[in-house]
């Protein structure tokens, strides 16, 4: 209720974000050989998740530039035309921050 400053706001709103840097994605590829999703990008950590059409996958990371959706997870490339970002997703699996969104086969 503001009680403590005379009923006024002492702090305005501000747009927040997770970390330093912007998680970015470059690149989305399927390899048919190993039957994973390979996103390419910026600043990934291992709380990185891919989502495809809003759906959460089960995600490794590989590297700050490279997370890969696990083989059995997803077992074809996404339809052309499906939506994949990355989220930044805390252990109690709240989404903190979203990525870019590729359109898959464009």
């Amino acid at each position: 209720n503001k009680y403590a400053y005379d009923y006024v706001g002492p702090y305005e709103a501000t747009e927040m974000k997770l970390g330093i840097d912007d998680i970015t994605i470059n690149e989305v590829t399927f390899n048919e050989s190993t039957g994973s999703l390979v996103v390419r990008g910026e600043n990934f950590t291992n709380f990185s998740t891919v989502l495809v059409d809003d759906d959460r996958m089960s995600t490794t990371y590989v590297d700050e530039n490279t997370i890969i959706v696990i083989p059995g997870e997803i077992n074809e490339a996404p339809d052309p035309g499906s939506l994949i970002c990355v989220a930044q997703i805390d252990k109690d699996k709240h989404e903190l921050s979203r990525t870019n969104v590729l359109v898959y086969g464009e």
